[in-house]
């Protein structure tokens, strides 16, 4: 699939294993509380058909025909199918590491309890993700693990952008996508805010409040880290000092730059370069 809006910046998750992959059916008229005192795992539903209610915390969650539902772990819900059909879905149970930076922008949708729901406007490409990871996880092939959780990272990939991009105007990414181009295309030079506000043609505030909006995160923040993101590269090809990366990256001052990759990666650049 091809999104025209990809939202989200850089993130990323860790699925270490996938507990279960199946097919589903509610008979009409049921209620299921299974889950009432808290999922063990993450898990993503595809409805295929029929329409049901997952009612969690007071709140109640239409979940209809091409509808996915991301299912934080501990989140507690009952689903209650009050029509005269079934409610037939693909459901996938994973487990997933946290990421340690309570920063990601991917991190308050996995570490809440919150259920995310997404009418997709992809219903032939999630449907056929979906059937594709049933008939590999149905297959005990050798290596069907692997090639299950390949899926299901494209899968969640898909779902957390197409979520994000459902959560903004059209407009407003339209209108400060070239600030976020402009910075990726000069993420080592020195970049004033009136520089960016300039790109988009409004004012310093609102250049700043509209960017944070539509990425979740801030301008500055943004050109730190993708920063960070390349000496990562420099220096696991061994062919740079610690000041020479920080130099190439656009730190003027080795010392803040080792300031600011300890703090977001955890280790010191030098340490990050020996340990890889």
């Amino acid at each position: 699939m091809n999104n025209e809006i990809k939202i989200l910046p850089e993130y990323d998750i860790n699925i270490p294993s996938i507990i279960l992959v199946h097919k589903y059916e509610y008979t009409s008229h049921s209620t299921s509380s299974i889950y009432e005192s808290g999922r063990m795992s993450y898990g993503f539903v595809y409805v295929i058909e029929g329409n049901a209610e997952y009612v969690s915390g007071g709140e109640d969650i239409q979940a209809e025909k091409n509808t996915i539902l991301f299912l934080p772990e501990k989140s507690r819900y009952s689903v209650i199918n009050k029509t005269d059909k079934s409610f037939l879905h693909f459901t996938v149970n994973f487990c997933i590491i946290p990421d340690a930076d309570k920063n990601g922008v991917l991190y308050d949708y996995i570490s809440k309890d919150k259920i995310l729901s997404l009418k997709t406007a992809n219903p032939a490409f999630f449907e056929a993700m979906f059937l594709k990871l049933l008939t590999i996880w149905n297959s005990k092939k050798s290596g069907f693990h692997l090639e299950a959780k390949a899926q299901l990272y494209q899968l969640a990939n898909e779902f957390f952008s197409e979520f994000a991009a459902s959560k903004i105007s059209k407009n407003d990414y339209e209108r400060i996508l070239p600030v976020k181009r402009y910075i990726d295309e000069n993420f080592y030079r020195t970049l004033k805010i009136s520089d960016l506000s300039a790109v988009c043609g409004l004012s310093d505030t609102h250049m700043r409040r509209l960017f944070t909006e539509v990425f979740c995160i801030s301008p500055i923040e943004y050109q730190i880290d993708l920063r960070i993101l390349r000496a990562k590269d420099l220096l696991l090809t061994g062919l740079y000092t610690v000041g020479e990366t920080a130099e190439m990256c656009g730190f003027s001052d080795a010392n803040y730059f080792t300031r600011i990759f300890s703090t977001r990666v955890g280790i010191s650049p030098l340490k990050y370069k020996k340990a890889h």
